[in-house]
């Protein structure tokens, strides 16, 4: 049996090695990689959201080498996904590139499992099964 975490609750991303350890010492030895932890999707398209996303690849860095540190398997991510109440104009854009880097991350770590929500915000709910399917094709 696989005992597994999310990174969510448990570890902090400016400083990972406690949440880490604790996740270990308590017997798991795997973890979901909830890339949200990453983003401040509340400021999407602000400066911030900007400055967050250019760190965000060290922090994910630095979270990586401690997983490996303490023998913790990434064994699934969850992609961030864009708040449904943000109204942006590129936002099925970005979602697409979140996603994107998301798997890119899977790939990189070598974790076999990438969990990616449907696109469900800002379309008619009759267009949205043909918008999914575009975005997943992607």
């Amino acid at each position: 049996m696989i005992i597994s975490s999310s990174s969510r609750a448990m570890v902090d991303v400016r400083y990972p090695n406690q949440g880490l350890s604790d996740i270990s010492k308590a017997g798991m030895n795997s973890i979901m990689l909830d890339m949200s932890m990453y983003f401040d999707l509340d400021a999407f398209g602000t400066q911030e959201y900007i400055q967050a996303y250019q760190l965000c690849w060290e922090r994910i860095d630095h979270f990586v080498e401690i997983c490996n540190e303490q023998k913790i398997e990434i064994s699934s991510i969850y992609a961030p996904r864009i708040m449904y109440n943000t109204i942006k104009v590129n936002m099925l854009e970005e979602q697409l590139k979140l996603a994107k880097i998301s798997i890119d991350l899977a790939r990189r770590v070598h974790c076999k499992k990438v969990i990616i929500d449907p696109i469900v915000f800002g379309f008619d709910l009759l267009d949205l099964w043909k918008i999914n399917e575009k975005f997943y094709l992607e």
